[in-house]
């Protein structure tokens, strides 16, 4: 590792540090302040995003992997909305991952929900106005699931093969 990525991997621990870990399987929710923030979500340890066959190449802090970077003017809410809501239409971030995973694996919202437990973590950090803070953190990490606000060419492909993969979900919906 040379010294340009010693110096980033210096950085992005020195952010995550900052984030407040909840844990979807010890259900502590309740911990979560009701306030404006920024929220990461990040794969487990051993979890791993299926294969779509577009390649995807992941930032990693602390051994854990952002996958998706949101802000909320009530974190707990979005948090409820991303792991409890059983709701595609309330988050992105469960119609992007609905998308993805194999059919014969979720076959409904609460296998998601599931899926989504077992294998991912959410961090938050409160931020009275967090939306350059969302953006600088794009820029860093390159979250494979931020469709939106990241323009960045790595992982370009993978985001407009869930981008298609999302409409189709969408279509299906409307009929």
């Amino acid at each position: 590792m040379d010294k340009k990525e010693r110096a980033k991997n210096a950085e992005n621990h020195a952010i995550t540090s900052e984030f407040q870990k909840i844990d979807p399987k010890q259900n502590n929710a309740n911990n979560i302040p009701d306030q404006s923030g920024i929220c990461l979500i990040c794969l487990r340890e051993q979890a791993q995003l299926p294969d779509i066959g577009k390649e995807v190449k992941m930032e990693e802090s602390d051994g854990l992997r952002v996958i998706y970077i949101g802000i909320s003017s009530r974190l707990k809410k979005r948090y409820k909305d991303h792991f409890k809501s059983n709701n595609l239409n309330k988050s992105t971030l469960r119609k992007s991952l609905m998308a993805i995973l194999p059919n014969e694996k979720i076959k409904d919202e609460i296998a998601l929900s599931q899926w989504m437990k077992d294998n991912l973590l959410f961090f938050y950090n409160l931020k009275e106005d967090p939306e350059e803070d969302k953006r600088d953190l794009i820029k860093n990490y390159n979250p494979p699931l931020n469709l939106d606000d990241n323009d960045n060419p790595c992982n370009k492909d993978f985001r407009k093969e869930v981008s298609r993969r999302r409409k189709i979900i969408d279509e299906l919906g409307n009929h």
